[in-house]
């Protein structure tokens, strides 16, 4: 049977460069990805990449072996998923993801990629939902400083976090943040009044 010759031909996302013998042909996949294919399997299309066709189709984006792609599946695993180890702490909490965000696309289209390796993403509102107005890139540092000024203090009957206790009588949270690190009780860290070169309880506001 006289072989039918399919250099410089393309299959697919394949492309014929040369008889590798026995049947095969060298092929390049538009991917980069070098490979031998049966002749029968291109011209009859059972083969048409390497197999990256298929796995853009799953997800359209190409980006499902990125760190952001798994930064946001992750996300959504603590909100939806019962069987998370963090489920407790997230959906068992009622913390939802937004509808805009059960795309990866528009996850990616809004945060961007993280700023270094270093930064996670954040939740401005530790009892918010996961939406552009709450979410933020942070390092661990800022991490742990946002969960204690989200942290809920009762005064006189009232809960409120140490932030919204600081900005009702008039104190920069990093000012809360540097007491409470000192040993400061949580009333008197949202209490007491900020005076210049006064000294409280061992630091100096």
């Amino acid at each position: 049977m006289k072989l039918i010759d399919l250099s410089g031909k393309s299959f697919g996302r394949w492309f014929v460069s040369d008889y590798a013998g026995k049947s095969y042909w060298n092929c390049v996949c538009e991917c980069g990805t070098v490979r031998k294919v049966n002749g029968k399997n291109l011209t009859l299309g059972i083969s048409s990449s390497c197999g990256c066709y298929a796995a853009e189709r799953n997800t359209k984006h190409g980006m499902s072996r990125t760190r952001i792609y798994s930064i946001w599946e992750g996300m959504k695993q603590r909100c939806t998923s019962h069987s998370s180890s963090y489920w407790h702490r997230y959906g068992g909490r009622g913390i939802k993801v937004c509808e805009r965000w059960q795309s990866f696309e528009n996850f990616y289209a809004d945060l961007g990629e993280p700023p270094s390796k270093q930064h996670s993403l954040g939740r401005i509102d530790n009892d918010g939902d996961y939406e552009p107005s709450n979410v933020r890139w942070e390092t661990l540092e800022q991490q742990n400083n946002n969960k204690v000024l989200n942290h809920k203090v009762t005064i006189d009957g009232v809960t409120k976090t140490l932030t919204q206790w600081a900005e009702e009588n008039g104190l920069k949270p990093s000012t809360v943040m540097s007491r409470v690190s000192y040993g400061w009780s949580d009333y008197d860290a949202v209490t007491l009044p900020s005076k210049r070169g006064q000294r409280y309880k061992g630091i100096t506001q």
